[in-house]
């Protein structure tokens, strides 16, 4: 299904003329069950794979969507192998990652993601190790490290350089209620949960 930025009324009935080198990945990815947004200029800037068969070797369709802002993969079957083609989306700045395999190797790539606002890694399998790798996303606005994550206090200095970070939310990690003080007083314009 395809959307332009602002069609309130979803599918839009004339052919968008997406670029060429989009146009395979979007088929793929819409075989799959994937929802997408263009903007006025018909490039894909929003992908929408929740819930889908979206798997590590559908992932390489995403390489090819450079203009896009916003993936949501969540609930879906990738892992850490498809975060290495999510890494070559520099104008990426919403990634939701919730309930997939990824673990603290696909932080790797992520941490490339210069411009990321919003990452979502609730229900996936990273812990502090890999927290160290997203240090250089000082753009973060929105961080959700939420349940059962072995996420702890020794995160906390890798959490706190994200100074633009305005909602964090780690209920059900391993932060102690002293680090949860001390997240708040760093970050004093973070609401945290």
């Amino acid at each position: 299904k395809v959307a332009r930025k602002g069609d309130d009324e979803g599918f839009d009935e004339d052919l968008p003329m997406v670029p060429v080198e989009q146009a395979g990945a979007m088929v793929a990815l819409e075989a799959i069950g994937g929802e997408m947004k263009l903007d006025f200029r018909d490039r894909i800037v929003e992908i929408d794979l929740k819930g889908t068969e979206m798997d590590d070797k559908s992932a390489v369709h995403l390489a090819a969507l450079k203009d896009v802002r916003s993936i949501n993969l969540s609930d879906t079957k990738v892992t850490d192998a498809a975060m290495a083609h999510l890494a070559k989306l520099s104008r990426l700045n919403r990634l939701f990652l919730y309930g997939t395999e990824v673990t603290d190797k696909g932080l790797v790539h992520l941490g490339k993601l210069s411009s990321l606002e919003t990452l979502c890694l609730d229900e996936t399998r990273i812990s502090d190790e890999g927290m160290s790798n997203l240090k250089g996303l000082v753009q973060l606005e929105v961080l959700h490290l939420r349940s059962r994550l072995p996420v702890s206090d020794t995160s906390i200095p890798v959490i706190i350089r994200f100074e633009k970070l305005r909602e964090l939310k780690v209920e059900g990690t391993k932060i102690t209620p002293e680090g949860l003080e001390r997240l708040k007083r760093k970050l004093p314009d973070c609401r945290i949960e």
